[in-house]
């Protein structure tokens, strides 16, 4: 409730650490475009403003330009949902107001590409250091709509299991398909730091459940670790 998260938010600023608020569907059956579904919207974006909420990571443009119509000093970051891939991309959601971009986890190993929107966009642009999605995978953008059905409306087992499902068999295919996978290295933060990338994202809210994602995290800041790299990715 908003409550706890009021008390959250407090707890995590006393101790330094910042909050952002996920809100990345990649689509909300449209009701952003409704004038009942847009109030309900800003309803909702209020209370977290007033629960301490400063900080909102979005997919949908749309969405992105519900928040900015409210006036709230809300910084805006765009999901990595937003696909970007290059300046291009980069530069037209800076023209919108998003101050941080989370690159697309398919050019994690394309320094060239990461320097150039880095140069281009300034300092507030993010990776995901331990993503486990099939490379190129073709099914990427049709699970995540999936996902956001389903997190609204759950009533087909058979879609909840099917990209899940394509997705694992991809990277099973070939053994070799899991070094391809876009992970990082904890001891290979310092090459994107030294084109200027300075922000790693750590996925995974399954991981609160059944991982120990404060080790992750820990593997991380010491950038090193030793052992199964399936073990530190999940």
């Amino acid at each position: 409730d908003f409550a706890a998260l009021s008390y959250y938010v407090a707890f995590s600023a006393d101790n330094g650490i910042g909050f952002n608020y996920t809100f990345n569907a990649p689509n909300m059956k449209n009701r952003e475009f409704e004038e009942d579904g847009s109030a309900d919207i800003k309803r909702f974006i209020m209370e977290l403003y007033n629960a301490g909420v400063r900080s909102m990571t979005i997919t949908l443009p749309s969405v992105m330009e519900v928040v900015q119509s409210m006036g709230l000093d809300i910084a805006v970051k765009s999901s990595t949902i937003c696909q970007i891939t290059n300046v291009h991309k980069a530069m037209a959601f800076k023209r919108r107001g998003v101050t941080r971009v989370v690159a697309d986890e398919s050019i994690n190993r394309n320094f060239g590409e990461l320097k150039r929107i880095r140069k281009a966009f300034g300092p507030e642009v993010e990776v995901i250091a331990n993503s486990i999605c099939f490379k190129n995978c073709i099914y990427r953008m049709f699970h995540y709509n999936q996902i956001a059905h389903d997190s609204v409306d759950f009533d087909n087992k058979t879609a909840f299991e099917f990209y899940a499902h394509r997705c694992v068999s991809q990277r099973f295919e070939n053994i070799g398909n899991l070094l391809r996978l876009n992970w990082i290295r904890p001891e290979d933060l310092k090459h994107y730091m030294a084109i200027g990338v300075n922000y790693f994202k750590l996925q995974g809210r399954h991981t609160v459940v059944k991982g120990d994602p404060i080790r992750a995290v820990q593997c991380f800041f010491q950038e090193e670790y030793e052992g199964d790299l399936m073990e530190l990715l999940d």
